[in-house]
């Protein structure tokens, strides 16, 4: 019998519901992933099944060491499979991460980002200024669809339902407004009779804010979640339709918290943020849920197939003193996780440490479906890891509505550039030095002890990022302009 996963109803039927839902999550588990893993590799090409579980930031994922069991099915997928340690994203938002994902090239690249405060070109999308990606770049399903693959794109993500490029090369691309109705689409999707190999890519975002109550067993305690007992900061981001925190402010048409945060408007005290690490790894618990309905799925149709499970960026939830994930270069928010089961092709339960970016997986499908030129794919860095890994960087624009209101570094360009163990955050105002063997989080800044690191660093940082030819302006529909702006993807 299936358990319907729910995040209305709070406490009410509570225990019941963690029973069913704890049936659930060891329900697939190890059996199917190992069935998946131990099969061998004949088909000339590979199905490939390539998952986004948007907004999830490594450390909350327990294969990662978390210590709330959160990600059951992500757990026995690296258990049957290989996970990649430190994956960083190119940025910290869908847009230019995924643009990234499907080009191969980071954001300065593909041209796919927000427009800074006084550049030219680029449409305000509720006040975001965006470009879309470069027509001139294959996409990997342009690629893959080009080898024969059938592509289909199945989304929960409303930047996906207009040509922004990332469309681009499915043979089908829907939306969805709830992962519930995409995971159905998923199984009609892979079960459907087919001559063809399939590239089914998938996004969906239960981990994405507003944070939604439940399932069991992180649920909040319903007087947490209650407009007449909430605590005081708490109560203007109420849900008020379902049992949950809208902290975009888009509900109630408010400034959103992150904003009011930054600003020293608002004052979230520890239990507060501890409260929304708990609503935020009951998304992540759904996200893993998705997962749990549909591999089976996969597993039972192609067994000897390829599963990819990364995300396009995480999310603050308090961490450097922020919310959300709309401004930052920190590890809460560009580490993601990233686990590659692929029968012949990838040991079973192998953890990989160099570090690796989250772009890299687009060689990885290339090379999965056979195609010899894929130089960064990390087929072949499982095999035998570098001894050199090769710099990691990323890049995050200004936010219109924090650039105008609070100025300085918000309204500048930030870049991560990392060589080894260290990592250089680099602004027109400065720059800032973490050491990751002692300071993984990046929470104390060393650049005044080791100016002349930041020197080498810097003049390595300013070659290695460039502005390439931008894309064109976006245009958005007003029904998914709405959508974006239920997300937080508005200008305050």
């Amino acid at each position: 019998m299936c358990c319907r996963r729910t995040f209305k109803s709070g406490r009410a039927g509570a225990d019941r519901e963690a029973m069913c839902w704890q049936r659930q999550v060891r329900g697939f588990g190890l059996a199917g992933l190992l069935a998946v893993s131990s099969a061998a590799c004949s088909e000339p090409r590979q199905d490939i099944l390539l998952i986004v579980t948007d907004t999830v930031r490594a450390d909350r994922v327990s294969a990662y060491g978390y210590w709330r069991h959160t990600t059951p099915q992500i757990d026995a997928l690296a258990r049957a499979g290989t996970l990649f340690e430190d994956v960083t994203a190119p940025s910290c938002w869908t847009l230019p991460s995924h643009a990234s994902l499907f080009t191969g090239e980071p954001p300065w690249v593909h041209g796919a980002h927000r427009v800074a405060p006084g550049e030219s070109g680029g449409v305000s999308v509720n006040g975001w200024h965006v470009r879309k990606m470069r027509d001139d770049l294959p996409t990997l399903a342009e690629r893959l669809r080009g080898l024969g693959y059938r592509t289909v794109s199945l989304s929960a993500n409303p930047w996906f339902s207009y040509d922004i490029g990332l469309a681009r090369g499915f043979e089908k691309s829907e939306t969805f407004a709830e992962s519930r109705r995409l995971a159905v689409a998923a199984i009609e999707e892979i079960t459907r009779p087919r001559d063809e190999p399939l590239f089914l890519f998938m996004n969906f975002m239960d981990a994405h804010s507003p944070y939604l109550d439940g399932p069991p067993p992180w649920s909040a305690p319903p007087e947490d979640l209650a407009e007449d007992t909430a605590a005081e900061w708490l109560r203007p981001y109420l849900m008020q339709r379902v049992s949950g925190v809208d902290l975009t402010g888009a509900e109630r048409k408010l400034p959103s918290a992150a904003l009011r945060l930054a600003m020293g408007e608002l004052e979230i005290p520890r239990e507060g943020f501890a409260l929304l690490g708990t609503l935020y790894d009951a998304g992540l618990a759904g996200a893993d849920f998705v997962l749990h309905q549909v591999i089976p799925a996969w597993a039972e149709v192609s067994p000897s197939s390829a599963i990819i499970v990364t995300s396009d960026h995480g999310e603050a939830l308090g961490d450097h003193g922020s919310l959300d994930h709309h401004f930052s270069v920190y590890p809460e928010v560009l580490r993601v996780p990233l686990v590659i089961a692929a029968p012949g092709r990838l040991p079973v339960g192998q953890r990989v440490e160099t570090p690796v970016q989250l772009q890299d997986v687009h060689d990885t499908v290339l090379d999965l479906a056979g195609v010899a030129d894929a130089p960064r794919s990390l087929l072949r860095l499982a095999e035998r890891e570098a001894s050199e890994p090769l710099p990691v960087a990323a890049a995050v624009w200004p936010e219109a509505g924090m650039a105008r209101r609070l100025g300085g570094r918000y309204a500048q360009v930030l870049h991560l550039y990392r060589e080894g163990s260290d990592a250089l955050v680099l602004a027109a105002d400065g720059a800032e030095l973490y050491d990751l063997r002692s300071d993984p989080l990046m929470q104390v800044d060393v650049a005044m002890r080791r100016p002349e690191r930041v020197t080498a660093l810097r003049a390595r940082a300013l070659e290695h990022f460039g502005e390439a030819a931008a894309g064109e302006p976006v245009q958005v529909d007003a029904a998914t302009a709405e959508r974006l702006r239920s997300l937080g993807y508005v200008a305050d």
